[in-house]
Formats: C-alpha cells, sequence, structure tokens
C-alpha cells in the first residue's frame, strides 16, 4: 500500500493472485473509467470515488444494474455500507490510500472486514463496478484449494 501512495499514480489497481479477468477487460476497464470520470468527478476534479469495486465478490450484484453480463461497464452505489464484499480486484484513488497507510496496521480482522472498517473511518465513497470485471477462481471452483470457499 504504502509503495502504491508513493508511487505518484492517481489511480491504483489491486488483484489477488486467483482472479479471472473477463476476456474483454481492458475495454471493459476503459468504460468504467470513463463512466467514473462522466458520473463521479466532483466538480473540484479530486473523483467523486475512493475505491471501485471490480469483481463480483461472492456473487453479490448492485441494486439497478441489468442482469446481463455483456450490458457495458458501469459504476453502482453499493446498497449497504459493507462496501468490501470481497479484496479479489479492487481500484482505488491514492488520496483514499493516504488516509488508510497511516491507520491499516496493525490488522484487526481478515482484509475484507479490515478495509470496511478502514472505508467507515475515513467516511470513503465506494462503488461497484457491474456486469463485474472479474472472478474470483477458488469461489467459483475454477481453481482448487484447501481454503473454505
Amino acid at each position: 500500500m504504502t509503495a502504491a501512495v508513493d508511487s505518484g499514480a492517481s489511480v491504483v489497481m489491486t488483484l489477488e493472485s486467483d482472479i479471472f479477468l473477463r476476456d474483454d477487460f481492458v475495454p471493459r476497464l476503459w468504460d468504467l473509467l470513463k463512466d467514473l470520470e462522466t458520473r463521479y468527478t466532483s466538480a473540484s476534479g479530486n473523483g467523486g470515488w475512493d475505491y471501485v469495486s471490480l469483481g463480483e465478490g461472492v456473487g453479490t450484484r448492485p441494486p439497478g444494474a441489468p442482469e446481463s453480463m455483456y450490458a457495458p461497464t458501469k459504476a453502482y452505489v453499493p446498497p449497504h455500507q459493507l462496501v468490501f464484499r470481497c479484496t479479489d480486484s479492487m481500484l482505488f484513488h491514492t488520496k483514499f490510500l493516504k488516509k488508510v497507510v497511516k491507520t491499516y496496521l496493525p490488522f484487526r480482522e481478515i482484509i475484507d472486514w479490515e478495509m470496511n472498517y478502514q472505508n467507515m473511518i475515513h467516511g470513503g465513497k465506494a462503488l461497484w463496478a457491474d456486469p463485474p470485471l472479474a472472478e474470483q477462481g477458488t469461489c467459483y471452483g475454477r481453481i482448487l484449494t484447501s481454503l473454505p470457499a
């Protein structure tokens, strides 16, 4: 996280090692970034979002999103405050990570829950991408693991 903040990048993406990206990941990510710029950028240019979940989490999708997995990818407001449904694929504004890096250690919970806590204490603005851009391999049985899914 510190490396992301120190990099000077304005946005960073993290992906877990068992993630499967959609075949059309790059054009869908581009569409999502355009949607974020159009609908969620504040007048000051700081960005009206801090975090975007790129995956489907544990089979959850945002209300109001089309059912089709082939609909254009856009950003949606989550239906509740526990926005980190899974940490398999995430997009962050580094301005948000600059706050989190000061309070992240020591961990209090598993990373999903910890990031929900961090989002709440820092007043993060979270969104979910839908249709999702990535799928967790172990959760859906695409990769074998001894860990419970």
